[in-house]
């Protein structure tokens, strides 16, 4: 269907940041960028409406939803408990397939770092939960977690520039998993709690960083007016775990270059971003 196509288009504008925080998505324009009339286009906005992706916007039709601490910290009290109920499971169940596909999952997070490889350790990340959420076998609580999965992707997008290299996670994320394997379910629940109460800490102060800074789209960008892409974060950030930070990157003294896990020229085929050190 032509509004599913163009969900899916303006969803990953918005996820690889191509479409910012706070820029104006104009209705009539996209309907001839996207070849389509303005039903399907229209449609696909409420769904992303829905998604918490777009809002409307007085005199202005709709404009990309912008992160705040407020709305994201309430989403992170949702998505871990829920995430908690899974760690159990997986340790009731202690499945050796799972426990398998986590363990090369951490493998591959610790691959990555090794080598600095942002787009490689967040795949290998949002790999990491997308396994113990599937492993729960519950379709009702997988529904839950997509609603939020766009929100969750977009606030790592926007403060990937104000973190630090995910060490401190990938090393929660190996204590999971031996405490999923210990086959104790109380202990692994404490261990997962444990992360997710730091990182999200984590995440929300990068949060607030970022709002502090001001959203690029203050500038007046609008969509479906042939827009060019600025910089771009590294776009596959995290569809799972809500924080997989180390803290930010500005507190901790580290140089602007960097912090920023961008392509300096929006048109060209870069080197993956490396991952941010510590000075």
């Amino acid at each position: 269907m032509l509004a599913d196509r163009a969900y899916v288009h303006l969803r990953a504008r918005i996820l690889d940041l191509r479409l910012r925080p706070g820029q104006s998505i104009l209705e009539l324009p996209l309907t001839a960028e996207l070849g389509m009339g303005r039903a399907p286009v229209h449609d696909a906005l409420l769904r992303l409406q829905a998604d918490g992706l777009v809002e409307t916007a007085p005199r202005r039709g709709f404009a990309v939803t912008t992160p705040t601490v407020e709305a994201m910290r309430e989403i992170y009290e949702i998505v871990g408990a829920l995430e908690g109920q899974c760690v159990r499971r997986a340790a009731r169940d202690n499945g050796a397939i799972l426990l398998a596909a986590l363990r090369a999952s951490v493998d591959a997070q610790e691959a990555a770092l090794a080598i600095d490889d942002a787009n490689g350790w967040v795949d290998a990340d949002r790999r990491f939960h997308e396994l113990l959420r599937e492993g729960a076998a519950n379709h009702r609580l997988r529904d839950l977690f997509r609603q939020f999965s766009g929100q969750l992707q977009q606030a790592r997008a926007v403060t990937m520039h104000l973190r630090t290299r995910p060490v401190r996670s990938t090393d929660d994320h190996r204590a999971i998993l031996a405490a999923i394997q210990s086959g104790d379910e109380d202990a692994a629940v404490r261990v997962h709690q444990a992360h997710r109460l730091r990182a999200d800490a984590e995440m929300l102060e990068a949060i607030g960083a970022y709002a502090r800074l001001g959203s690029p789209a203050a500038m007046g960008e609008t969509a479906g007016t042939g827009d060019r892409p600025e910089r771009r974060m590294a776009t596959s950030l995290l569809d799972g775990t809500a924080g997989s930070d180390e803290g930010i990157a500005s507190r901790e003294g580290v140089g602007s270059e960097e912090r920023f896990g961008l392509q300096t020229d929006p048109d060209a085929g870069a080197d993956p971003p490396h991952l941010p050190t510590r000075v």
